[in-house]
Order: C-alpha cells, then sequence, then structure tokens
C-alpha cells in the first residue's frame, strides 16, 4: 500500500484529516470586532491542541478554517472520540472582552487511504464532510469514499 507523504515526516499507512472551523465565527467579527474573532481563534485552537496526541497536527488554513492531521490513528472509534473531545472543547464558554460566547463546530472526517491517498483529495473531501455536518450544526461527518 503507498504511504501519503505529508512534508518531511510522513503520515505512515493510515491518517486521518478533520477540517473543521468555528460555527457563527463571522457574527464574532462582525458584532465584536476582528480583535475579538483572533482571541476566539487563539483560544480555539489552544483548545483543541490538547485535546490531540502528540504526534498530531493542528493548523490554520486561513480564517477560521483548521485542520487536524491524526497520524496512525489506531481505530475508527479512536477517531470519533478525538473529534468529540475536540469539539466538546471548541463548544466550552469563553470570555473576550466581557462577553461570554460558546461556539460549536461541525468537522468533516477524510481517512487515508479509504477516502483519498493525496493531500488534495483529502483536504476536499474532509471540506465536504464538513458542509455536510453543517447542515446541522454542532456534530461532524466522515467523507463519502464514493463521492
Amino acid at each position: 500500500m503507498p504511504v501519503l507523504r505529508w512534508g518531511a515526516k510522513g503520515l505512515g499507512r493510515l491518517a486521518a484529516i478533520v477540517f473543521l472551523d468555528l460555527d457563527n465565527f463571522k457574527w464574532v467579527n462582525d458584532t465584536r470586532g476582528h480583535p475579538a474573532g483572533d482571541n476566539l481563534l487563539t483560544m480555539s485552537a489552544a483548545r483543541i491542541a490538547v485535546c490531540l496526541r502528540a504526534n498530531d497536527t493542528v493548523a490554520r488554513l486561513g480564517g477560521d478554517e483548521i485542520v487536524i492531521l491524526l497520524p496512525d490513528p489506531p481505530q475508527e472509534i479512536d477517531r470519533m472520540i478525538v473529534v468529540e473531545r475536540v469539539r466538546n472543547s471548541v463548544a466550552a464558554p469563553v470570555e473576550i472582552g466581557g462577553c461570554t460566547f460558546s461556539v460549536t463546530t461541525s468537522p468533516g472526517v477524510a481517512r487515508f487511504p479509504l477516502d483519498g491517498r493525496s493531500r488534495e483529495e483529502l483536504l476536499a473531501k474532509a471540506d465536504a464532510a464538513m458542509y455536510q455536518s453543517k447542515t446541522g450544526r454542532n456534530t461532524f461527518s466522515f467523507a463519502d469514499p464514493d463521492a
């Protein structure tokens, strides 16, 4: 089975990509200003990082788009536990500038090699799964391997 390489470290034989953004983030920026939005992103990223293993990676793509790389996840249930932990951590209330916010996230998950064999394909499928999750808000979806 081919190994997908993600930079110098490589992923190993199995991996999952989690694509998420913060639900209603635009509302925070529009009503409280960009500094409040930046603080919310910083706090959310810190909360996400605490939920991950040492060999997992979290990165901001732009805006409020965040990608988590889970190399060598042992089982499907473990991926679901990590995603639930991230969702619950991000959803905890946060105080910014004297206002308390609760934001949710609706992640999409794509698995290597089941859902794709390239970075681009996995990111696209995880992004599509995220948009599927957003129809219900505060939930998550796995990519459709046949899409």
